[in-house]
């Protein structure tokens, strides 16, 4: 579904971010390294906000949920945010350690 017509939680990070032309991004952080990103940005502001952590869950490995094809399958339709937010390495490690569970599997 393009994300002119996918529902806001569908639509691709980089056409949230980037669609509009009179913002001016300088920094984007990532949840897996919010603390390093959280200081940075409190080095920025100057700033010293603290982090609150409330609903937190138990971890899980997300990639248990994925097959070999739909990683191809997320990967297509979020080729954008792969590239413009720099995770291709993430994508490439997903689709090995999936490769390697279904190799076992066999």
């Amino acid at each position: 579904i393009p994300d002119i017509i996918a529902d806001k939680h569908f639509c691709s990070q980089s056409e949230t971010i980037f669609s509009r032309k009179d913002l001016k991004i300088d920094f984007i952080g990532k949840l897996e390294n919010l603390p390093q990103d959280w200081e940075s940005m409190n080095q920025q502001a100057g700033t010293k906000m603290e982090i609150a952590r409330y609903n937190s869950s138990e971890k899980y490995d997300y990639a248990n949920y994925y097959t070999k094809e739909l990683v191809e399958l997320v990967a297509k339709r979020y080729r954008d945010d792969i590239t413009a937010l720099d995770y291709e390495a993430e994508y490439r490690q997903l689709l090995k350690q999936v490769s390697a569970r279904y190799k076992e599997s066999q």
